[in-house]
């Protein structure tokens, strides 16, 4: 792609992310449901619905306080503080409910953003700080500085020695528990939260990859991590069927030199291999399940199919206690985040969003159904 036109996909894309920040802003102040599924038609967002009761394993989970439980005062809503470690330079924004009070030890939420998707825009898509204001957990979305924001999905690489760092400081300044710390991601960021579940499994109680769940070269946790996965069957830029992205392709190379992700998929850099899974085409995303279902000692064969909606089917393997494997497949679905009005603002980018489910939801009742198991 010449640089008029990497130019040009550019100018569309502030485009098109400021008028997704604008329908987020302008519906910032609804009630985020809880419930895990919703019979609502897949054009528009279901009623919202009570926070949920304590799930057994929730209730059951004695906390474990982190070393910020200490009473200091924190300020609740959220802040951007800059974050440097592991030899990356960023920053993170921390979204903090006002039932917080420093003592009593709350869950944590990693959120992290996709390829050429700011931070901001993230944490406005996803709304999981909305979701955490009234649910009590704390919401932190970094990003690192960089003509490009996005991140390299290697085992042992900057990026996830980077998040460990944050962790680090997250449970010095916060009053966190350690047995309730999720991740989310979308797109690259889920692509990144393939590689925390291999490298941080014992510090990450659950996962939630959203378009982006992929097979990690070097992948060995040290246990399960229960993972729970979302993807649009007519996504464009990781294609459900594992063939090549040509739409991934026309994206700006992470260097800003006004190269294509094309241009440079075969230059021996870090996270080559999974750019070059994308752009070539490689494993189809079932493939991908079945893999990670094989990794988390579920019973071989397929996974239970179950329709929850005209477009939403369930795809869950059989697995041991403390372990879980399971998609949420968008027949129709684009590069979208299910339930997300912001999404759903960039169909003319991203495809089709789907609001038979909301991702937040259910991300978060399964989260709450797998905190760490306690030690020893």
């Amino acid at each position: 792609m010449q640089t008029r036109s990497v130019t040009a996909w550019l100018t569309r894309s502030v485009l098109l992310l400021a008028m997704a920040a604008g329908v987020v802003a302008c519906s910032g102040n609804e009630t985020v449901r809880s419930t895990s599924t919703s019979t609502a038609a897949s054009g528009a967002p279901a009623a919202p619905a009570a926070p949920a009761a304590p799930t057994a394993p929730e209730a059951a989970a004695a906390a474990r306080a982190s070393a910020g439980c200490q009473g200091l005062a924190v300020a609740a809503g959220r802040t951007t503080q800059n974050f440097n470690a592991a030899g990356r330079f960023g920053f993170f924004i921390q979204e903090v409910p006002a039932s917080y009070t420093g003592k009593a030890p709350v869950p944590l939420i990693v959120d992290l953003h996709g390829y050429a998707e700011p931070a901001d825009l993230q944490a406005r898509l996803s709304g999981l700080g909305s979701l955490g204001a009234t649910q009590g957990f704390v919401t932190v979305t970094p990003q690192l500085n960089g003509p490009v924001p996005s991140w390299v999905p290697d085992v042992g690489g900057q990026d996830v020695a980077y998040i460990g760092a944050l962790l680090d400081r997250l449970e010095r300044t916060l009053c966190l528990d350690q047995r309730r710390v999720y991740v989310t991601g979308y797109s690259n960021g889920a692509m990144l939260v393939s590689a925390l579940m291999c490298a941080d499994a014992d510090r990450f109680a659950a996962a939630a990859p959203v378009a982006g769940l992929r097979e990690i070269p070097g992948c060995r946790p040290s246990r399960p991590v229960p993972v729970v996965t979302f993807h649009g069957t007519q996504d464009s830029y990781v294609p459900y069927d594992g063939s090549s992205s040509r739409s991934a392709a026309q994206l700006p190379a992470p260097d800003g030199s006004h190269r294509t992700l094309a241009d440079v998929k075969n230059e021996n850099a870090p996270g080559a291999a999974i750019t070059r899974s994308v752009l070539n085409g490689g494993s189809a995303v079932p493939d991908i399940l079945a893999s990670w279902a094989a990794r988390e000692r579920c019973r071989a064969g397929a996974p239970a199919q179950s329709r929850i909606g005209p477009d939403v089917t369930i795809l869950r393997y059989d697995c041991p206690a403390g372990s879980a494997v399971e998609l949420y497949r968008v027949t129709g679905g684009g590069h979208a985040w299910p339930g997300s009005p912001g999404s759903a603002a960039l169909a003319a980018a991203v495809g089709r969003t789907t609001f038979t489910v909301n991702a937040d939801a259910v991300m978060w009742a399964f989260f709450r159904a797998h905190p760490l198991p306690a030690a020893g």
